[in-house]
């Protein structure tokens, strides 16, 4: 009861005594990219250069059709004719005489000069992603008052020149993030540093340089109830312009990533009992701690940091971002179930950590500098002002002292000299580099060397050093990524010195250019290296990722005889029991190849509480089944987080493979009242002595296969004629046989023709022994010709032989559309290599459609998938005629720093005795042309 009161008491005494003494900010552009308010402004050169012209603020102005474009270097002749733009804005205040103010800019590129009303408030600053502030109390007026802001693209410093503006980026100009004036009493707390641990232990440093008769500090800690946790009162103020406060909160909820429980940490300064001035942050109480020649810990528990790079981008308003770009970052983030994102080159927008706060993201702020380090006295400063920003938020857990040989080893204590939770500094280390037994006095190095292949990271991980490649697995195109993720994520998750992995990248950094017509522009192969698209497209790797790192794990592979309906799974968070989790299961039926829907229908369906099982544990589920459930086509699980979320789900046949092959034929007939040349035509094909078989009406393909192998030096395929027809006959079960030998290079080639339409390949073709890159059978088709594909199968993404993982299996149909690596993001892709799949049904333009089922658990290719220009090591095999393939062997893909036998045995060209045999089932049909071409035009419409 008397903490009620108390808590009462409180709110009561803030809601009318306090407001008046907190900071009070008006801001004089928008608060993001979505709230930008128009200024005046004027270039010196490029487009729109010499007039004033109003521009949304905040901008980069290359976005808003202003100066030239750059990628990677600022155009030659920077230095004799660097790019100035010039804003001015004119805005009304109210000033108090009771009060100061000052001008705060979160960011401006690159060296930026602030004027008001005709006076310049203070030096030019130097550095275009750090926030800075001017007092600009002598230069405020009350009422009418102009700011002008002259910023120079280039920066007339040098090492930040070569630290921010010579880096594999596009590279920008302008007001990108908000400006505010912030309104403080004269007497007023500058800020405050916490540092809040787990066990509830809160150290807060409060810098206070203006005080002179305020004379004690007052504390609070709220939850998130807004129930009163910790009251401390009556502390001295020092003398020394910082007071050191200490205190200890029961019954905390520690912050994680998967439990990101925050509480408002209050701080009021006081004159004879009077507030004059409070701050308010948001905190979290959370120990992470880097445990030398061990791991990671994050609140006691070891983790493995499972993570991507982050660069502030968007391709049609570059670094300004709006908060919804934040939130949908972070979503995404958590839907791939990562826990960690290094906020790559430069510290991110702030309002992306509130984000990571209250959404739980592990984060590290990297200070800028891509290849050549800030030298120390402006890398002083700029350490300075990234730490002091950022100290507070529980979701940073690292700090990043510049990026590959970026690292300046003086700025070092600069961190700790600034950090009151003296987090640690790490060193993007270069690939070759070799680690220094020691970084920091007292501290052994972490191993973040960048693109170890399979061989380096085996070596690496049996050394004494924590090994977190902070840059792994180059997502060029279709390329790294989820490619070669399973066997690099076994080397770290078994490794005693494991300490995580992280993309590179996370977006493809496609820049809509608006002096080419509104081109997406990837700068050749140099910005294109994401797991999703520039617009958050998914790629093939997203799901792979996605499954991998399931907080959830279950390694049952397919429903066995005698199934009772119990599943283990394996708890793989960092800090939850899953009994703070839920899971779902369905018993469905997946839609046939006649309806008009894709997908399935669930019959029977319940959810279930998570079980007793703490991070690493092992335990089964019961699903409980009915005495008809063999009778559906498949089971689906899903596991839910303890916020809802779906983390993953599997689904597994329970019908058997035939029968779900078989759904593309219908029911099997017998009329022995036919004859072979009926039962052929049922099959859409004729048959003559002379010419063999073929269909009936011309197709856009052919039915006569040939097939396709290549090693990794060299291509080789069967012949396109030649052969005989050893027999045709009837058969007592009312099929028709054809069987072919020396046909194509086949060994043999056996049809079966069935009455409800369908046709049974059986064939056997032989081969030099070797290791090969793929092997299989192909039926060549005009690509132009093909509308759509519909397929019971893993989906909706392609798979390489080291990216097999991620899919779902159920009914999926998609229109062919061309996906251009960095050109035309059409996701997920349409051609390719495609597994687990039962019947696949493809249309095209002239009405005709074919299909094929699956018996023998072959691979299905898809007309030819093209890749990027330039994609280095990003390569596959595939064969180049376009054509539908059913495959014994598929290829691997690279990396664009690693060929594909580098990222794992995964990435190995599959050894084979040469000898392969398979089967196939087609079925041919045709629809009206007309009716097809009408629906072919309404989709290209």
């Amino acid at each position: 009861m008397k903490t009620i009161q108390l808590t009462l008491f409180f709110l009561f005494f803030f809601s009318i005594s306090l407001l008046a003494q907190r900071s009070e900010l008006t801001f004089l552009s928008g608060k993001n990219e979505s709230s930008a308010v128009l200024w005046d402004f004027k270039i010196n050169t490029g487009r729109q250069s010499g007039e004033w012209t109003p521009i949304a603020v905040p901008s980069n102005w290359e976005t808003q059709g202003f100066g030239y474009y750059t990628y990677g270097r600022d155009y030659k002749n920077w230095k004799e004719l660097p790019e100035i733009g010039e804003y001015r804005t004119h805005f009304r205040f109210s000033k108090r005489q009771d009060r100061v103010y000052r001008i705060v800019f979160q960011g401006s590129m690159t060296d930026t000069e602030v004027t008001l009303n005709g006076q310049i408030v203070g030096p030019v600053h130097q550095g275009g992603f750090t926030e800075f502030s001017y007092d600009i109390t002598a230069y405020l007026k009350d009422g009418d008052n102009l700011l002008e802001v002259k910023v120079w693209k280039s920066s007339q410093n040098e090492s930040v020149q070569k630290s921010e503006r010579q880096a594999d980026y596009w590279l920008f100009g302008g007001i990108f993030r908000a400006v505010y004036i912030e309104s403080l009493p004269i007497e007023h707390i500058d800020r405050i540093a916490s540092h809040a641990e787990m066990n509830g232990n809160l150290l807060v440093d409060v810098y206070h340089p203006s005080v002179k008769a305020s004379d004690s500090i007052e504390l609070q800690v709220w939850d998130d109830t807004k129930q009163l946790c910790r009251f401390t009162k009556n502390i001295p103020v020092s003398q020394n312009q910082l007071t050191q406060l200490s205190t200890h909160v029961a019954d905390i909820k520690p912050w994680s990533h998967e439990e990101p429980n925050l509480y408002r940490l209050i701080v009021q300064l006081k004159q004879q009992g009077r507030v004059e001035h409070e701050v308010e942050k948001r905190i979290g109480f959370r120990t992470f701690e880097v445990r030398d020649h061990d791991g990671f810990y994050l609140n006691g528990k070891r983790i493995l940091l499972k993570g991507a790079n982050r660069h502030s981008f968007r391709p049609d308003t570059a670094r300004a971002l709006s908060y919804e770009d934040h939130v949908e970052d972070i979503k995404r983030m958590k839907e791939l179930n990562m826990n960690f994102v290094r906020c790559c080159h430069y510290p991110p927008d702030v309002s992306f950590l509130d984000l990571c706060d209250a959404m739980g993201l592990l984060v590290m702020v990297e200070i800028t500098g891509w290849h050549a380090p800030l030298e120390t006295q402006i890398g002083t400063q700029i350490v300075k002002e990234t730490v002091i920003r950022d100290v507070n938020h529980p979701s940073v857990i690292l700090w990043g002292n510049g990026n590959h040989r970026a690292y300046n080893p003086e700025l070092e204590p600069v961190f700790y000299r600034w950090d009151i939770q003296g987090r640690r500094a790490l060193r993007n280390e270069p690939r070759a580099a070799k680690m220094p037994s020691v970084v920091t006095p007292g501290h052994s190095a972490v191993d973040t060397r960048f693109y170890p292949s399979f061989e380096q990271l085996s070596e690496r991980v049996k050394d004494e050093n924590i090994v977190c490649p902070m840059e792994c697995l180059h997502a060029l195109y279709d390329g790294g990524g989820g490619a070669g993720l399973e066997e690099y994520w076994t080397l770290l998750s078994e490794s005693d010195v494991g300490g995580g992995l992280v993309f590179w990248a996370f977006y493809d950094e496609s820049l809509v250019r608006t002096d080419l017509n509104q081109l997406m522009d990837s700068s050749g192969n140099a910005a294109p290296d994401g797991i999703l698209g520039p617009n958050g497209e998914k790629e093939g790797s997203f799901y792979t990722i996605r499954k991998i790192w399931s907080p959830v794990q279950v390694a049952m592979e397919r429903v066995e005889e005698g199934f009772d309906g119990k599943i283990l799974v394996k708890n793989a968070f960092d800090q939850i029991n899953l009994n703070q989790c839920r899971f779902e299961w369905e018993l469905i039926h997946f839609t046939k190849p006649v309806e008009s829907r894709s997908g399935h229908r669930t019959v029977r369906s319940g959810s279930l509480e998570g079980p007793d099982a703490e991070p690493g544990e092992s335990v089964r589920i019961h699903i409980p089944l009915s005495e008809d459930w063999r009778q559906y086509d498949a089971m689906v699980l899903r596991a839910f987080d303890n916020k809802g979320s779906e983390v993953d789900s599997w689904c597994w046949n329970v019908a058997e493979s035939e029968k779900l092959v078989n759904a593309l034929f219908g029911e099997n007939v017998s009329d022995t009242n036919l004859n072979e040349n009926e039962i052929l035509t049922r099959c859409g094909v004729q048959y003559s002595k002379k010419n063999g078989f073929n269909a009936i009406e011309e197709l856009p393909f052919e039915l006569m296969p040939f097939w396709v192998a290549a090693t990794s030096d060299r291509i080789i395929e069967s012949g396109t004629s030649g052969g005989q027809v050893s027999k045709m006959e009837g058969n007592r079960d009312g099929t028709v046989s054809i069987n072919m030998t020396e046909v194509r290079g086949f060994d043999f080639l056996d049809w079966t023709f069935h009455q409800n339409g369908k046709i049974e390949l059986h064939y056997k073709f032989t081969i030099p022994e070797d290791r090969y890159e793929y092997v299989g059978i192909g039926f060549s088709c005009f690509e132009e010709s093909m509308m759509s594909k519909r397929w019971l199968g893993e989906g909706p993404a392609r798979v390489w032989k080291n990216r097999l993982k991620g899919g779902t299996l159920d009914v999926w149909e998609m229109d062919k559309m061309s996906s251009i690596p960095a050109k035309v993001w059409n996701f997920p892709e349409f051609e390719g290599y495609f597994t687990n799949w039962h019947w696949a049904e493809f249309r095209f333009k002239d009405g005709s459609k074919i299909g094929f089922g699956n018996p023998d658990e072959l691979y299905l290719g898809v007309l030819n998938p093209v890749n990027g220009e330039i994609p280095a090591n990003a390569i596959w095999y595939y064969p180049e005629e376009d054509g539908l393939y059913l495959f014994h062997n598929i290829s691997p893909v690279g990396a664009k720093w690693k060929l594909p036998p580098e990222l794992g045995p995964q990435g190995n060209p599959t050894p084979s005795d040469g000898v392969f045999e398979g089967r196939v089932y087609l079925r041919i049909q045709w629809e009206s042309n007309e009716s097809a071409a009408q629906q072919w035009n309404v989709s290209i419409q």
